[in-house]
């Protein structure tokens, strides 16, 4: 009896724990940059603060935050075009415009290793799981590369001295606006959520296999054991590919249907947690399945002999 009502209260902080990290998201906002006074203004505190490590996003968090970059990136890039218009059609590219400009410009320089670095951990994590979507967004990288170059050109411009033309100007605005970065990032994150939901659908209703359902506490805990395992096994690199995310639902499938099928309320924790923890990396939230399989593990009674 003591054992059960501590298994019990172990569940119940682990569905906790479960909801938690199901429902976190980021909340990152932006705010357009209309002139080159504030872009200059708020530059050091840009730069002085460094993004959170992207390893620790979910798949849907990290294509957020990879469109949040892009967006910040085509804020800044706008107001320094316009700003670099002005000056130069005004009384032309003073030292204080100068300065001003070139601020904005390795700001945007900033940004781009951001976007580059975002980039490769979503490529890195899920190119296996989502193939489509990791190869788009390398292409778009690509594109972005030319825009990349042209502003490193022209940072080195103005810090040699040289005259900024407006044919420059005119260039560098017709890449930017033929790339479309913001868009084809915004299309491409609603391209990656659509495949999240098709493939929780897919991996979620996997159906027991014929056979495989126990109907007692000893072959139920077998069972719960096997997910662990595999679970542990799969995770070891820190990814998962769709083969092991198709053997770890068959097991939790089968799994949680023993551990109900005992018709014992305090077993039916154990297949919940089954659910939920499949549920999050099914959906690329990787970030703490580490530790919550863990908490799985130790809550479970020890694995019995067959």
């Amino acid at each position: 009896m003591r054992k059960a009502t501590i298994a019990t209260t172990v569940i119940t902080a682990i569905l906790l724990t479960f909801l938690s990290a199901c429902t976190a998201s980021t909340k990152t906002s932006t705010a357009p940059i209309s002139t080159m006074q504030m872009i200059a203004s708020s530059a050091a505190i840009s730069t002085a603060t460094p993004i959170n490590p992207y390893s620790n996003r979910s798949e849907d968090e990290l294509a957020t935050l990879i469109v949040v970059i892009a967006g910040r990136i085509e804020d800044i890039f706008e107001s320094t075009i316009l700003a670099m218009r002005t000056a130069i059609t005004d009384d032309g590219v003073t030292d204080e415009k100068s300065s001003e400009m070139l601020i904005a410009l390795q700001t945007i320089q900033s940004e781009q290793s951001n976007f580059e670095q975002a980039i490769q951990v979503y490529y890195d994590r899920f190119k296996a799981l989502s193939p489509e979507t990791s190869s788009l967004l390398i292409e778009l990288k690509d594109r972005f590369e030319t825009m990349s170059m042209m502003v490193d050109d022209l940072i080195s411009d103005i810090d040699s001295d040289s005259e900024i033309t407006m044919d420059t100007i005119d260039n560098l605005d017709e890449i930017w606006t033929e790339m479309d970065l913001a868009s084809s990032i915004r299309t491409w994150q609603e391209q990656v959520l659509t495949q999240i939901d098709l493939r929780e659908t897919f991996y979620m209703n996997v159906q027991p296999q014929s056979g495989q359902v126990a109907y007692n506490r000893v072959e139920a805990f077998i069972q719960a054991h096997d997910y662990v395992q595999a679970f542990q096994n799969a995770f070891d690199d820190g990814i998962f590919t769709p083969e092991e995310l198709s053997k770890i639902s068959q097991i939790a499938a089968n799994a949680e249907a023993s551990l109900f099928n005992t018709g014992d309320p305090q077993l039916f924790g154990y297949a919940r947690a089954i659910d939920r923890l499949t549920r999050i990396i099914v959906r690329g939230d990787w970030a703490y399945a580490g530790n919550e399989i863990e908490l799985l593990r130790l809550s479970l009674p020890a694995r019995p002999q067959p």
